[in-house]
């Protein structure tokens, strides 16, 4: 277990490898070297208190017959102090000269597997398990911790070549260490931090390029054409506005990866990119639906505002007269989030997952959405769409988040054990929007929970969503839904 950091750390303080522990005084060139000394001496300064703590846990993963635990931990205990005695006499050491000796037949005989008793079940020995891990990850927290504080003890002396192996340190120890990754000069986008160079490469490709000669969509009017490592965007509109669109997506695309731990950089999409096509009049729309829709009714497609086509990657959205740039951008946004929720999760056999994502990723790029508005209540999508009432407000959106709030006040939304069951031809533009905040607390405070969620809900076609849900959280789905609606009063 970090076979690598440890060996470092033995390495620092003049631990030798094998059986023989001894402590080792720096050389006279070593000492001579500011930074290195500075090092060592703040290391030295954190190291008996290291090993203590890691003594700590693996006595306690010895009390629970977790030897194998104990074993490792007890000996990174000594990595860090060779003197620590608990942890030196578990392990067979004796004193010889100014070093240790193991005894070779004790240790022989030392349990190193982890038991469980013939009267524990497999849960509860799991259980024990991981409660002992918990307890680990937050020793190895403390550790990696006092290797940041190191760092930047390091850093605040000049001492940077230092800084940096402090800092590599922690991070070995704690992946997620904030103040080791901002010591190295990393950024956090969404889950993962990254170098900021890589950052910068990302924003670069982003930028995206104008695509030069005859368009591959025929639709009665020329279309400017710009491209970026995931996207194709066509559009018949001002051709100014596609760089800040093409960055739109391409940010959408990182956060969509990155906030569930994916490297942004990983194609998902297995070379191809995603295609969409705006127009602004309805027969260019008409002409692009008959050629390159494949709805199941292309008739009411032309009398809607948008197409998708997942075989393709292929999306389509007609503009809204008068809309403003982020109207065009909204629907375009809603699409990719589709697109990509469908090639990394599989999410379009449960309609509240797919919808709850694509307007969490819209309102998380431009901070709200428009592509369906409250004062047209819809009931249903595609050919089962019933509408009643005026037509749409595009500048309302902010009002989901107060229609959300008061549904929930006065305790009138849908049950969520029935959003997770509703089909997508029956799903009411209600439910989408609780939906959406279901899937908002969820990255918010659950993240996690429901990663693992979507992981089961991608592999498994007849995935019993409530079950999944209540084995995940430990408590019924009523306990779940009260958990997000209080969630919801204080965060919409």
């Amino acid at each position: 277990m970090r076979t690598s950091l440890f060996l470092a750390s033995a390495l620092a303080v003049g631990v030798l490898a094998g059986p023989i522990l001894s402590v080792a005084t720096a050389p006279p060139a070593l000492a001579e070297d500011a930074g290195l000394a500075f090092f060592d001496a703040e290391y030295k300064k954190m190291a008996k208190g290291a090993a203590k703590k890691l003594w700590g846990v693996a006595r306690d993963a010895k009390k629970l017959n977790l030897h194998q635990f104990a074993v490792e931990t007890a000996a990174q205990a000594l990595d860090f102090d060779a003197n620590q005695k608990d942890a030196r006499d578990y392990l067979c050491y004796t004193k010889r000269g100014k070093g240790w000796v193991r005894d070779g037949d004790d240790y022989e005989r030392l349990p190193k597997q982890n038991l469980k008793n013939q009267k524990e079940s497999q849960a509860t020995f799991d259980k024990k398990v991981e409660k002992w891990r918990a307890a680990r990850r937050k020793v190895d927290a403390f550790v990696a911790r006092r290797y940041a504080q190191i760092g930047n003890a390091c850093k605040t002396k000049g001492f940077g070549e230092q800084a940096r192996k402090a800092f590599e340190r922690a991070l070995l120890i704690d992946p997620q260490n904030e103040a080791a990754h901002k010591g190295i000069g990393h950024v956090k986008v969404g889950m993962l931090w990254m170098s900021k160079k890589k950052v910068a490469a990302i924003r670069e490709a982003a930028a995206g390029e104008w695509l030069k000669g005859e368009s591959p969509y025929t639709v009665g009017v020329k279309l400017g054409a710009i491209e970026s490592p995931h996207f194709r965007l066509f559009d018949d509109g001002r051709k100014e506005v596609l760089p800040e669109h093409i960055k739109a997506l391409e940010t959408l695309y990182v956060y969509f990866l990155a906030d569930v731990g994916i490297d942004p950089t990983t194609d998902v999409l297995g070379g191809r990119k995603i295609d969409l096509v705006v127009v602004s009049d309805q027969p260019q729309w008409e002409r692009f639906v008959d050629a390159y829709s494949n709805s199941a009714d292309k008739e009411w497609t032309k009398g809607s505002t948008t197409s998708r086509s997942y075989n393709f990657l292929r999306g389509g959205v007609k503009r809204v007269e008068t809309a403003e740039n982020i109207d065009t951008r909204d629907p375009l946004l809603h699409h990719a989030a589709h697109f990509l929720a469908q090639a990394i999760w599989k999410s379009r056999r449960h309609p509240w997952l797919d919808e709850g994502l694509a307007y969490y990723y819209t309102v998380r790029i431009q901070g709200t959405t428009r592509t369906s508005c409250l004062d047209k209540n819809v009931t249903g999508y595609g050919n089962n769409q019933d509408v009643v009432g005026g037509d749409k407000d595009w500048t309302q959106s902010e009002r989901w988040r107060d229609y959300l709030r008061t549904i929930v006040a006065a305790k009138a939304d849908t049950e969520l054990r029935k959003v997770l069951m509703t089909p997508l031809a029956t799903l009411q533009l209600p439910d989408s929007v609780k939906a959406w905040a279901v899937v908002t607390w969820l990255m918010d405070k659950q993240r996690d929970t429901f990663i693992e969620y979507l992981k089961l809900s991608r592999d498994d076609p007849d995935l019993d969503q409530e079950n999944a849900l209540q084995d995940l959280f430990g408590k019924g789905i009523e306990d779940i839904d009260n958990a997000w609606r209080a969630y919801a009063l204080r965060a919409f």
